[in-house]
């Protein structure tokens, strides 16, 4: 994504969300994909409607080129504010948008990179799950690994003042413009950066972080975006170390992720408790679920397309590769978890909220 500096658009760009509700796009996008990024239902969902709001659809859902002359004569009129963004290709009478989709979700507009494209700008379960589970305490608020923005926008509707840390450039772009796009440029800052030293020895009252935290074997190659090292806490471990040095009195952290467990116990937790009591935190560790880290499992199966996929290899060789290298770490399952942190006196609880139906599971 190319884009030209927010800040000339801004306006422009805060005007789009009342263009695409009035054309029936947000009742569209809200009504059929209110969990996640869905791109088959998306497709479906599409054949039942027609005219001018399927080739609105079709434009900033599905990826389409679609016909300048099928498009409501509003939509029309902020596709060059969109092609000044780098956010969309408008050329020979047609238009498309570049790499991207426009979702409407926990009240927010969110320009992301569709689900069926390898993530470089990651938006998936995970995110709507640490969406779903904020419970913000008065106060600013520092977004660690933001990507493009999901937790920065749901703080800022909520009137929090937000800054934004994402060491991806293109994916620190996307956040400023879905800021410029809720008309939350004066509430979110967003800078490019690795963790903390995009905000020296500044102090939040809320710490959120939806860290690289798939537990990736050595030696498998997989997306950055996602792999958070063999037990998942490469990135994790950064964060809690700094955590002391950025909450302010009274401050908390939250964070998702993944680890490894037995299938009963997650293994970090003689880790986190460890912490707790040096770092005079209370820590909260909630378990989702523990899914199988074998061959056979689905677990393994979804990371072996990805790996598959990104490092060139078959498919069966990635599931071999995966399956071999959770054995080697002695891990029977992967654990799901939610993690809260406060200033306190180093209590440590832990939480299980798994079932065999897997219904507290966050990831689907």
């Amino acid at each position: 994504m190319t884009a030209a500096p927010i800040s000339d658009v801004d306006s422009e760009l805060a005007g789009i969300p009342d263009v695409l509700t009035a054309t029936g796009y947000a009742d569209f996008i809200s009504s059929i994909s209110p969990h996640g990024v869905r791109h088959l239902a998306w497709q479906r969902c599409a054949e039942l409607v027609d005219g001018e709001l399927r080739q609105t659809v079709g434009l900033f859902l599905l990826g389409e080129r679609v016909p300048t002359g099928g498009l409501p004569e509003m939509v029309n009129g902020i596709l060059p504010v969109l092609a000044r963004c780098g956010v969309a290709d408008v050329s020979n009478g047609h238009a498309r948008l570049s790499g991207l989709v426009l979702i409407f979700t926990r009240g927010v507009w969110l320009f992301v990179q569709p689900p069926q494209i390898s993530p470089t700008l990651y938006l998936g379960d995970d995110s709507f799950a640490l969406a779903d589970r904020l419970a913000l305490r008065p106060g600013t608020v520092l977004d660690l690994c933001a990507g493009p923005g999901i937790q920065s926008l749901v703080s800022a509707r909520r009137g929090h003042q937000v800054t934004s840390v994402e060491i991806n450039p293109v994916a620190a772009a996307l956040c400023r413009l879905n800021a410029g796009l809720n008309g939350f440029t004066g509430r979110v800052s967003v800078r490019c950066a690795d963790l903390y030293a995009g905000v020296g020895d500044e102090r939040f009252a809320n710490i959120l972080a939806n860290p690289p935290l798939l537990p990736i074997p050595e030696a498998i190659a997989y997306p950055f975006v996602g792999d958070g090292g063999p037990d998942g806490l490469r990135v994790v471990r950064r964060i809690l170390a700094g955590l002391p040095g950025h909450l302010t009195t009274g401050g908390q952290l939250q964070l998702i992720g993944m680890g490894l467990s037995d299938g009963m116990l997650p293994a970090m937790l003689d880790e986190l408790s460890g912490f707790a009591e040096l770092a005079c935190m209370d820590v909260t560790l909630s378990v989702t679920a523990h899914l199988p880290a074998t061959a056979e499992g689905a677990w393994v199966s979804g990371v072996a397309g990805t790996v598959a996929g990104h490092a060139g290899i078959p498919y069966e060789d990635a599931v071999e590769a995966v399956a071999k290298g959770y054995a080697d770490l002695g891990a029977t399952h992967v654990c799901m978890y939610a993690l809260r942190i406060r200033q306190g006196g180093g209590s440590f609880q832990y939480i299980d909220l798994s079932s065999e139906a897997g219904i507290a599971t966050w990831f689907v």
